[in-house]
């Protein structure tokens, strides 16, 4: 069934809902919104089929995905989710019900992070299929990620490696450790690219190095088992692969939280040293051209 531009756009406007701090959604020219707390945070990231997600990836995830990686950015930045805005630009051999179940698990995504979906746009293309999603969201004082220090410790909210086993489709963004971490955190960042990776963004915006240790890094089980096809070790995945999701970032030694996993402490000389030893760090970067 061929997808039509305005009969979807009301099959969106009927699934989409509402919520507070809406005062006008989906169906006219633009959202009015009032978020009547904190300050606002803008984020927009995007899916693109072949790149984030295979062509047999079940529809509803890859809508899921594409609203919690805005959501995992807010999160983040110690803040909440409240408002997605998606574009969703499909080639026209896909039929209406996976356009459809796209919405479904944006809707999903919106609704376990307590946001409204309130409008976007459809558009052809003749290339890959692609979500595009901005999210908006409050903090009363977003956490960057220039503001590590030396001294301070680093820690990880979770286990890490492996998520192309299945874990970059269902992950869920670490709101509630995010606010937690938001009283405390010197600086924070999603692990999306990878540890190592990552922690090199806190790094250079801090202008600070660090030194972290190998037997305190959190290795997901799918990392094991991805080792035992990759030849490469379960560490090795733990430090480098992305989509984990999971929350990185530093806070002063005596505020360390207990429910996370120290991996390291900031240092005044710069460069990422593990076990002693100078690395690279390495994880996924888009090739732009």
């Amino acid at each position: 069934m061929p997808i039509h531009e305005f009969d979807l756009i009301r099959w969106i406007r009927r699934h989409a809902g509402t919520g507070k701090g809406v005062l006008v959604g989906i169906g006219d020219d633009c959202a009015v919104l009032d978020p009547g707390e904190g300050k606002l945070l803008a984020k927009s990231d995007a899916v693109v089929a072949g790149v984030d997600f295979t062509p047999d990836a079940r529809p509803r995830l890859v809508g899921r995905k594409a609203a919690n990686v805005n959501f995992s950015d807010i999160a983040s930045m110690g803040g909440r989710p409240k408002f997605l805005l998606a574009t969703l630009c499909l080639p026209p051999h896909l039929p209406r019900g996976w356009a459809q179940d796209v919405v479904r698990g944006i809707v999903d995504g919106c609704r376990g992070a307590g946001a409204v979906l309130i409008g976007g746009d459809l558009s052809a293309t003749s290339g890959p299929a692609v979500i595009a999603v901005t999210a908006l969201g409050v903090a009363d004082n977003p956490v960057l990620r220039s503001g590590a220090r030396p001294g301070d410790a680093i820690g990880v909210t979770g286990p890490c490696g492996g998520s192309i086993l299945g874990r970059h489709l269902t992950f869920q963004p670490r709101i509630p450790q995010g606010l937690k971490l938001a009283a405390i955190a010197t600086s924070m960042i999603d692990i999306s690219d990878g540890l190592t990776a990552d922690l090199d963004h806190i790094l250079d915006e801090s202008r600070v190095g660090a030194r972290i240790e190998s037997r305190r890094i959190p290795i997901h089980r799918d990392a094991r088992r991805l080792s035992k096809k990759s030849r490469r070790t379960a560490l090795d995945h733990a430090l480098t692969d992305g989509e984990d999701f999971e929350l990185l970032f530093t806070t002063p030694e005596k505020l360390f939280p207990r429910w996370a996993t120290r991996i390291g402490t900031i240092t005044r000389r710069r460069g990422l040293t593990l076990d002693g030893k100078a690395i690279e760090p390495r994880g996924y970067e888009h090739i732009l051209g």
